[in-house]
């Protein structure tokens, strides 16, 4: 706060420098956790992403194929970064599935409750800017 009003402030924040590599690891090990979560969890996952205390069996089957989804992406991603396969494509993919989850929050954005839209919204637009971005920048490898 002190910066915004001239001050010097005394906390300093580090960010891990990262290379592509790195970062892609990084993504893909979130994608992971957050699709083996749905996939094991799916009644709970889904109340956090959509907020809605009572869950159907359909919602339920959706929320374990998105976790599916997204595990198979990360695993995929993983396994190419470790066997110097095509990191690109398993990049594309889970940014595409990003693209799919913005476009979902957007078609259901009066449905949602405020911060979750928003969030929602924030979480898949930037996921699938930097999927691209490291897709571009890896696929030339």
């Amino acid at each position: 706060m002190a910066l915004f009003f001239g001050g010097e402030s005394k906390q300093t924040v580090t960010v891990p420098d990262l290379d592509d590599r790195e970062l892609a690891q990084v993504i893909s090990m979130v994608r992971l956790g957050i699709g083996i979560g749905f996939f094991l969890f799916p009644k709970r996952m889904g109340r956090l992403w959509t907020g809605e205390e009572e869950t159907s069996a359909t919602s339920r089957m959706a929320a374990r194929s998105l976790g599916a989804r997204d595990a198979a992406i990360a695993i995929g991603t993983m396994t190419a970064l470790e066997n110097d396969g095509n990191v690109r494509g398993w990049l594309e993919a889970g940014a595409l599935s990003d693209v799919s989850d913005a476009v979902s929050t957007l078609s259901n954005w009066g449905h949602l409750p405020g911060l979750r839209r928003l969030l929602g919204l924030a979480s898949s637009v930037g996921g699938a800017v930097v999927g691209f971005n490291l897709a571009q920048s890896l696929g030339d490898d």
